[in-house]
């Protein structure tokens, strides 16, 4: 698909790839791992994937799963996710939380808290 002019890499260094779209660097949970940010409308989300095994995570984001491969990534890459996304008011798209992975962050204080939406 490449070589035919089909697809192409996508440079994950948080610029826009396409319009509203952008690929943030967020490594963990893999070494290449990446989270999605959608601007349209003035709305933001942003599509964390693997940043997050747990609500528990947002309120204490020191927490770390035995899934992520490199233990101290996550940490930051969870840090850069809720300080970007309780500043811009962005819907958060998780995978791994139990029911709805859908929520809002904010910021009480010192600490995160988590609104399912």
């Amino acid at each position: 698909m490449i070589e035919a002019g089909l697809t192409g890499l996508i440079v994950v260094d948080g610029g826009e790839v396409l319009e509203g779209i952008s690929f943030i660097p967020t490594p963990g949970h893999g070494v290449d791992h990446a989270s999605i940010r959608l601007v349209s409308g003035g709305e933001e989300a942003l599509f964390a994937g693997d940043v997050m095994h747990h609500p528990f995570q947002v309120c204490e984001p020191l927490l770390k799963s035995c899934f992520c491969e490199f233990p101290e990534s996550p940490l930051r890459s969870r840090a850069v996710v809720l300080e970007d996304a309780a500043e811009l008011g962005a819907t958060i798209f998780t995978t791994h939380f139990a029911q709805s992975s859908v929520g809002r962050v904010s910021r009480t204080g010192g600490r995160f808290t988590w609104q399912f939406v």
